[in-house]
């Protein structure tokens, strides 16, 4: 009896650090298209969902994943722990984003949006 208690509890020990470690580790969020100009803190300014752009993240000067945003310009992607660039691709156009360059932490799905910075969006 008291062997079958240790072997049960060693499954549940292995099976609590298995689970620990298939926590998915990423960036989510939605990539904004602002219309140019300046625009003060707290005013959305018109953002819209930007769909169809192609995210590059760059670890070390190279590119390491890609995703593209879905039809209201959210994006989910997984990525190791580290710190990336990012930059966005689509209909022609290579831009920047702000932020250009995020970390990533173990076990943590961390939301950033990000914004286009371009002069024209089409």
């Amino acid at each position: 009896m008291r062997r079958i208690f240790c072997i049960l509890g060693a499954l549940m020990v292995t099976a609590g650090v298995a689970g620990a470690s298939t926590v998915a580790s990423g960036l989510r969020g939605t990539v904004f298209a602002s219309a140019g100009g300046a625009c003060l803190q707290d005013n959305d300014c018109g953002r819209n969902g930007v769909e169809d752009t192609m995210l590059v993240f760059s670890a070390s000067g190279r590119a390491t994943e890609r995703t593209m945003t879905h039809d209201d310009g959210t994006y989910r992607i997984r990525l190791s722990p580290g710190t990336y660039r990012v930059r966005a691709m689509g209909s022609g156009l290579q831009a920047r984003v702000m932020p250009s360059v995020m970390s990533v932490q173990q076990g943590r799905m961390k939301r950033v949006d990000f914004v286009i910075v371009a002069p024209h969006i089409p």
